[in-house]
């Protein structure tokens, strides 16, 4: 029977015919991948619905069952079905699916729903599939066949993200030996955008993972809290390696004992060419997504690469360079926040060439729309 993990980060490009529908265009969850049988904090953002500015709240849920001690009548909500209210038009109800709904954990897949008042005479649409912004399963067989896996892609500082590991997969240093931290006490030794406000692994508790079986575990940590930074802080991407509850005789790492690397991925990134991705209009302080897909390219040599590098270069003299992130489907993607990668320099211009490891095999250089860049 396979296992399954759910997990949820939504962001819905609502357009205002939907938001008068009711849509609501923010759903997230704390931990962000949890178990069916997990303790679990969902929150509903209703601003631009007809409940905001509503003073009393409540959920209706049919998926994947009724809950167990049911919804109620429509007019007349029941106390165990109200909302929290956090702040604003936040708002949030905290559960254990599989108690919640009297489901075996293998029935949890999904979570549809919405909000309304106790006497029912105003509610959002529905959170479902088919709206797009429903809680789905994050499924755990997916992770089987790969080392590392995060949710969301679009993390932000002041909200709840989960990195998986696999520590059947993962690689010692030198990326020689597999599986060294199966049956270990896997510690995440971690930064943000590129190794700043580094947390090592074993000094803290909170940097210890929790083994959810089969070899696999999972971490849960909000960057704000756990790094000690502003909750404006934008984020590009998360480094991070595990060892052995603060040992390094053994280790998890990437294929070749790489680093890991969560990159901030932008559902809302605009294609522009065929080779990149990213927000039409932005500054040197945003984060910026550029997206490779080698089966595009002309150069025979990376059209099915296993890995691919960058160098990306500002006003034509200072260079940075790196791997890109595998994302799936032959795709590699990088964020980059333009200040951070290139400190204390007036950014006029900025391109990138994708590579192979030595350099042999190299794309021409793709300009990043400079004339994009806003005061």
């Amino acid at each position: 029977m396979k296992r399954i993990i759910l997990g949820l980060s939504l962001l819905v490009a609502a357009t205002a015919s939907s938001l008068a529908a009711g849509t609501i265009t923010e759903i997230w969850t704390d931990p962000a991948i949890f178990l069916p049988d997990e303790e679990v904090t969902i929150y509903f953002d209703v601003t631009g619905t007809d409940v905001e500015n509503t003073s009393d709240l409540y959920w209706w849920s049919w998926s994947p069952s009724d809950p167990a001690m049911g919804n109620g009548d429509w007019g007349n909500s029941p106390a165990h079905m109200a909302l929290t209210q956090v702040e604003g038009n936040v708002w949030s109800f905290t559960m254990t699916p599989t108690d919640f709904y009297g489901q075996d954990a293998a029935n949890v897949t999904q979570i549809f729903g919405l909000v309304k008042t106790q006497d029912g005479s105003a509610q959002t649409d529905n959170f479902d599939e088919a709206n797009g912004n429903g809680l789905v399963l994050y499924d755990i067989s997916n992770l089987a066949g790969t080392i590392s896996d995060y949710r969301p892609l679009n993390f932000t500082a002041d909200r709840p993200i989960s990195i998986l590991l696999n520590a059947n997969r993962a690689f010692s240093d030198g990326g020689g030996e597999t599986g060294q931290l199966v049956g270990q006490q896997p510690a995440m030794h971690s930064g943000v955008n590129t190794w700043n406000n580094v947390v090592d692994a074993g000094s803290d508790p909170k940097t210890l993972a929790t083994d959810i079986g089969n070899g696999f575990f999972k971490i849960d940590l909000i960057p704000a809290d756990y790094y000690g930074i502003d909750p404006t802080t934008k984020l590009s991407e998360i480094n991070y390696l595990f060892n052995n509850n603060g040992s390094w005789d053994q280790s998890a790492r990437d294929e070749g004992g790489e680093n890991f690397l969560a990159s901030f991925i932008d559902p809302n990134a605009v294609t522009v060419v065929e080779k990149t991705s990213f927000p039409t209009a932005y500054t040197i302080d945003d984060v910026v997504t550029f997206t490779f897909f080698p089966a595009g390219t002309e150069v025979e040599d990376l059209q099915n690469p296993s890995e691919v590098f960058y160098t990306m270069t500002a006003n034509g003299t200072e260079t940075v360079e790196g791997r890109m992130n595998a994302v799936g489907d032959g795709t590699f993607d990088k964020a980059i926040i333009p200040s951070l990668s290139f400190p204390g320099i007036d950014i006029t211009s900025l391109e990138v060439v994708f590579r192979n490891a030595d350099g042999s095999a190299a794309t021409e250089a793709l300009d990043l729309a400079a004339s994009m860049f806003e005061e």
